[in-house]
C-alpha cells in the first residue's frame, strides 16, 4: 500500500453546478478518508513480524477491496437506472410538447 494514493478520476472544475460541487466534496472526503486509512495501516504494518500476521492483514484488505467493488457496482447500477429514468421523463415531456404543437 505504500506509495499509492487514490486520485480523483474526473475533473469537475468546469462547472459551477451545486450538484458537481457536492459531488467533488464527497469525492475529496472519500479520498481523504482512504488516505488516512492507508496511513494507519502502514503504521500497523511496521509491527508485522510473522507470516500469519501478514496473511491476516492481506485477508482484511481483500475483504475491504471486495466491499468497495460491490459498492462501486451498485452505484454504477443506480447511475444507469437514474439516467434511464431521466431520459424516459425527458422523452415524455418532449412528446407532450410535440402534441401541443
Amino acid at each position: 500500500l505504500s506509495g499509492t494514493t487514490p486520485t480523483t478520476p474526473v475533473c469537475f472544475t468546469s462547472s459551477n453546478s451545486p450538484y458537481l460541487k457536492n459531488t467533488k466534496s464527497a469525492i475529496d472526503a472519500a479520498i481523504s478518508h482512504e488516505r488516512e486509512r492507508i496511513r494507519a495501516l502502514e503504521l500497523q504494518e511496521v509491527d508485522i513480524t510473522s507470516v500469519e500476521d501478514l496473511k491476516a492483514a492481506l485477508k482484511k484488505e481483500r475483504q475491504h477491496s471486495r466491499r468497495l467493488v460491490s459498492e462501486l457496482a451498485h452505484l454504477k447500477s443506480v447511475a444507469v437506472a437514474s439516467t434511464l429514468e431521466a431520459e424516459v421523463h425527458e422523452e415524455g415531456r418532449i412528446n407532450c410538447l410535440m402534441r401541443r404543437l
